[in-house]
């Protein structure tokens, strides 16, 4: 198996079962765009508004998305400009007249306590969103840890936060997706998502990010595709 056979085949089986779900939509609609794509454009932003906050809003990044033909857009909660209703039911009928869909991308922080993620939950509520991204760690695993004793007390930390989190998403009816962002061995967040055990809680299966850690970007697919919420897809070269 080549990396092109890989991604055709890939293509085809999600594209496949978009078309299943409703096959009024063109097949182009069953992928998106994902903010963290957009790094030089968001550079660029602040350079020439650096007071402006968000650099890129959520409303010029769905258009954005749109341009290229996508139906998805995965948007970071701090590209909100808002959180009041009358913003978000703008930005909901916005993602209607487009015929697209949100995914949410939130600091793995919220999870630690039930208030923030209410919070994070109304508003995904009112945007129609149903899955959400985030990443343990924001950083490197081999960067972020000088000694092991570290890097386990992190682990611990999040098996513990991820187990008390999972009936709070499902109580909000909120699919989350763990990246394996330069942290987690694939073994490791298969060993996690398979101890939680919840439809809730899963993984964003980035495509190339464990090549970090050594790890085979075909074997890492496999592991975490039973509990795939959401993938970032990625050409490492």
């Amino acid at each position: 198996m080549n990396r092109r056979n890989f991604i055709s085949l890939s293509a085809a089986g999600a594209f496949g079962s978009w078309s299943r779900v409703d096959k009024s939509r063109r097949i182009s609609k069953g992928y998106g765009i994902a903010w963290t794509s957009i790094p030089v454009r968001t550079a660029q932003a602040r350079q020439q508004a650096p007071a402006r906050r968000p650099a890129v809003a959520a409303g010029e990044f769905i258009d954005l998305c749109h341009s290229y033909g996508a139906g998805i857009a995965q948007v970071a909660y701090e590209q909100l400009a808002g959180t009041d209703p009358a913003y978000l039911k703008s930005l909901r009928q916005q993602l209607e007249q487009r015929e697209m869909e949100l995914e949410l991308g939130i600091n793995a922080q919220v999870l630690e306590r039930e208030e923030p993620l209410a919070s994070v939950a109304r508003v995904a509520a009112e945007l129609g969103v149903s899955r959400l991204r985030l990443a343990c760690l924001g950083g490197r695993r081999y960067e972020s840890f000088s000694d092991l004793r570290s890097w386990q007390e992190f682990a611990a930390h999040w098996k513990m936060v991820l187990h008390r989190a999972e009936p709070w998403l499902r109580r909000y009816r909120l699919r989350a997706g763990i990246e394996n962002h330069k942290d987690w061995l694939a073994d490791e967040q298969v060993e996690i998502l398979r101890s939680v055990s919840s439809p809730w809680l899963g993984a964003c299966v980035d495509f190339g990010n464990n090549l970090a850690l050594l790890e085979d970007p075909l074997e890492v697919a496999q592991k975490l595709a039973p509990y795939a919420v959401t993938t970032h897809l990625k050409d490492m070269a």
